[in-house]
């Protein structure tokens, strides 16, 4: 894959519009008092899934930018 489609490509993911939602319109009407609250069928809390979509983004910058990057 060239650079420029690569680039493209995350651009395109980070802006979302893609197989997902953006994040801010799925959370658009979150009220604060349900951020830990469980879902129904759901092992985790919004804010749970929250977390794990900043140390997956963190995880995935690191590993663009320092050649070498372990998880």
């Amino acid at each position: 894959m060239s650079d420029a489609l690569f680039r493209e490509n995350v651009i395109e993911l980070l802006n979302g519009g893609s197989a997902h939602a953006k994040l801010s319109k799925a959370l658009a009407d979150l009220l604060p008092a349900n951020r830990n609250k469980l879902p129904e069928n759901s092992p985790y809390s919004v804010w749970e899934l929250f977390e794990h979509i900043r140390i997956s983004q963190k995880d995935i910058y690191n590993y663009i930018i320092a050649p070498g990057w372990k998880s």
